[in-house]
């Protein structure tokens, strides 16, 4: 092989690796878009009903249906906090089909108020009104009755809908205060909750899921 067709088998060489260099560089900048897109992690301090904060490490997952020209909805999501008084962590791994309300304790036991979301109706068997307990017992979270719930009035304190809120997250560098957080329940129509307005909570009644939800406000919001 003579001297100029060495040098141009290496600089064809050189030429690859710079391409298949830039084209991974490509590559990864895309799939990072994709995940930041995709994932949403951030704090949020929690004022609990009883004048207290914690402070709550929020994850969130974007892999739920989506029209076309919309960007997709809420999937698995988790929070963990530490107790106020026990110093244990308590996490709670969530799913697509329960949306955040409220978090408030009964004595010293974590209570989660949830609200059903997509399909989450069908799953808990149309629950009216529409909310669903869950207490922190033995490292565990459990359904407990609507009726048994601490607080009779409340409003939510804790971002509800992470897509509809993403943005304004982000624009708070991911840390939400506990005034933002309460702001966020208000937003969608969860500023204040009556249990005292409920007679029983009722499941599976017939079209049940397709009539308004009742969220225990009086006066009703605006559409309700």
């Amino acid at each position: 092989m003579n001297q100029p067709t060495a040098t141009k088998s290496r600089r064809g060489l050189w030429f690859g690796l710079i391409a298949i260099a830039i084209a991974l560089c490509v590559a990864a900048a895309l799939y990072w878009r994709w995940y930041d897109k995709t994932r949403m992690r951030w704090v949020e301090d929690v004022r609990l009903p009883d004048g207290r904060v914690v402070t709550l490490t929020r994850y969130q997952e974007f892999f739920g249906p989506y029209t076309l020209g919309d960007t997709p909805t809420e999937s698995d999501y988790f929070f963990e906090f530490k107790h106020p008084t026990m110093g244990e962590i308590v996490r709670w791994d969530g799913k697509r089909g329960l949306a955040t309300v409220a978090l408030m304790m009964r004595g010293e036991t974590p209570v989660l108020l949830v609200t059903p979301q997509f399909a989450g109706d069908f799953k808990y068997d149309c629950p009216d009104p529409s909310y669903l307990p869950f207490q922190f017992e033995n490292k565990a979270w459990r359904l407990v009755a609507l009726e048994t719930i601490p607080i009779k009035r409340l409003r939510s304190n804790m971002t509800c809908s992470p897509k509809s809120s993403r943005n304004h997250i982000q624009s708070m560098r991911n840390k939400v205060d506990a005034d933002e957080a309460a702001r966020s329940g208000a937003r969608f129509s969860l500023a204040d909750i009556d249990f005292g307005l409920m007679k029983e909570q009722v499941f599976g009644q017939p079209g049940g899921c397709d009539k308004r939800p009742n969220y225990l406000q009086s006066p009703a919001p605006p559409g309700f």
